[in-house]
């Protein structure tokens, strides 16, 4: 996820990811947290809305109409039967991707049919499969991962 901003000079500035811990790890309470209005330069993640610091003066130095830009990748889509026999619905993963379900498809039909074609296409299956991989990996980087350890024994 990345969020930008527009100034009143028609630039766009990035702005960097926030956490409400960040701001209490440096001792201010968030209330306190960049309270005076002006250009943003944090955005914080909270439920289904974002959180501007300092919030966007009016008009001062950002532009308030159409001054705001949020790119993300949006979540899997569920298919439904009739989208299915309409033929309306594409996969709900990114579009370049797309044939690896036609490598998966073909596996049952070259194994009966034409065993020869089998390392080629898996071999394009396995390729694609990384490279979606990759690409989806890099969702979220707005996020720092957490590690913690597990405190139940696996059973």
């Amino acid at each position: 996820m990345a969020v930008e901003i527009l100034d009143e000079d028609g630039n766009w500035h990035t702005i960097e990811p926030i956490t409400l811990q960040d701001i209490r790890a440096m001792g201010i309470a968030q209330s306190e947290f960049m309270e005076t209005d002006g250009r943003p330069v944090y955005y914080e993640k909270r439920e289904n809305a974002i959180v501007l610091y300092p919030a966007p003066d009016n008009g001062v130095s950002v532009t308030l109409a159409s001054g705001l830009r949020i790119f993300f990748l949006r979540t899997a889509d569920v298919f439904t039967a009739a989208q299915v026999t309409t033929g309306t619905k594409e996969p709900g993963f990114p579009s370049p991707y797309h044939m690896l379900i036609v490598y998966m498809a073909a596996m049952p039909y070259l194994i009966n049919y034409h065993p020869a074609k089998i390392v080629y296409y898996e071999n394009k299956r396995i390729q694609l499969e990384k490279d979606l991989l990759n690409f989806v990996s890099r969702r979220n980087q707005d996020e720092k991962p957490i590690m913690t350890m597990k405190t139940e024994p696996y059973i």
